[in-house]
């Protein structure tokens, strides 16, 4: 059995922005993922990023909403069913999308992808392909 979990990250955004918008209150506790069903963290390049214990979080988020704070990353991962997604979205319209079930006719090859991805994409596939043999 794996992991199921789910992050967002907003850049531009202060914490208490992003945490007021998700409905969310901060705490002082501090705790590291997976120990805490949710945990948020101010990086110093200027995202704030949420995890949750919960593959469905980030994509139950007004991601639209967000994205009027600043660029937004999502990504969510079902590791019991291989299937993880990752998105971006700005300005209230997604941006682009990248999607994996292994469940599809293509089992563990299949990737759909959907926007202007970004610039490293290309070169991590290639990446990953010639790591895993494929």
């Amino acid at each position: 059995m794996g992991f199921a979990y789910s992050w967002l990250a907003v850049r531009g955004a202060s914490a208490s922005s992003v945490l007021r918008h998700i409905d969310l209150q901060p705490t002082d506790q501090q705790g590291t993922h997976p120990t805490w069903p949710l945990a948020g963290i101010q990086l110093r390049d200027e995202w704030y990023v949420v995890v949750a214990k919960d593959a469905d979080f980030a994509a139950a988020q007004d991601l639209a909403g967000l994205s009027q704070f600043g660029e937004v990353i999502c990504c969510a991962v079902e590791e019991h069913l291989m299937i993880a997604t990752s998105a971006s979205w700005q300005y209230g319209q997604p941006l682009w999308q990248i999607h994996h079930d292994s469940h599809q006719p293509a089992g563990h090859h299949h990737l759909t992808t959907s926007g202007p991805l970004p610039a490293c994409y290309r070169q991590v596939c290639e990446e990953f392909v010639a790591a895993n043999d494929l």
